[in-house]
């Protein structure tokens, strides 16, 4: 029989958090959001989704508001590509959102993928529906005088999306989902929904969804080798990907 927790205050969120942390496994539990709850904009490090296989997150119609996402330094030897940031940095198996909406976020982003929901999906199935994303903002933009991070460098950070920031490999869907007022900068490959898919999404992928008052500022003049034509290949309203 699933096993049910019940979220209904900040703390009860931070708990869920620092039990995680603590290597406490939540596969195949539905966690239920039963009240908004508002974080107060105080620092949220991503949920692992290493302990979150085929785990439910039911909003019940509920807002999770007020969130800082910040970076947190990942295990040593990680491959770059697979660093996210988001309420979920990393989800390696099926998950699934429903009914819930993040409102005001945001998100300094060093070297990683950036997403609202998600920050790097690596397998498996992450179903979304009736979710939404408002207000967010994340900010992994380099100039021509980058430094690095311990010179107080811009950040830089590429693939970055209101839900997913980069679908590595597995499959998404969307039903009745939606994106307001976001705000995304960095290196390149940006997108309301889903930042970048090493894997293609079919037609069928995006349900009843809309994307809505989106700005990506990226920095592809920086190469000698992007052509005039790169906006068109590095941002999409839903989906960056060639394919697209």
């Amino acid at each position: 029989m699933a096993v049910k927790i019940h979220v209904k205050t900040a703390d009860d969120l931070r708990e869920l958090n620092s039990s995680i942390i603590y290597n406490k496994d939540y596969d195949g539990y539905t966690i239920s959001i039963d009240a908004d709850i508002d974080m107060g904009g105080e620092n949220w490090q991503s949920l692992n989704g290493y302990y979150l296989y085929n785990t439910i997150f039911e909003g019940n119609g509920h807002t999770i508001s007020n969130l800082k996402f910040v970076d947190h330094d990942p295990e040593q030897g990680t491959p770059a590509a697979e660093i996210g940031s988001g309420f979920v940095g990393v989800a390696v198996g099926d998950m699934t959102f429903q009914n819930l909406t993040i409102d005001t976020a945001s998100v300094v982003a060093y070297e990683r993928a950036v997403g609202c929901f998600v920050g790097v999906q690596t397998n498996g199935y992450i179903w979304f529906e009736n979710c939404y994303v408002k207000n967010f903002t994340a900010d992994g933009w380099m100039d021509y005088n980058n430094q690095d991070r311990t010179a107080d460098g811009h950040p830089i950070s590429f693939r970055l999306a209101g839900f997913v920031g980069h679908n590595m490999a597995g499959q998404l869907g969307f039903l009745n989902c939606h994106v307001e007022n976001v705000k995304l900068s960095g290196f390149h490959n940006m997108a309301g929904f889903v930042g970048y898919g090493s894997v293609t999404l079919d037609e069928f992928a995006f349900e009843e969804c809309s994307v809505k008052n989106l700005e990506c500022t990226f920095s592809y003049c920086l190469s000698d080798s992007y052509t005039v034509d790169m906006p068109r290949k590095f941002v999409s309203v839903f989906f960056n990907h060639a394919q697209w």
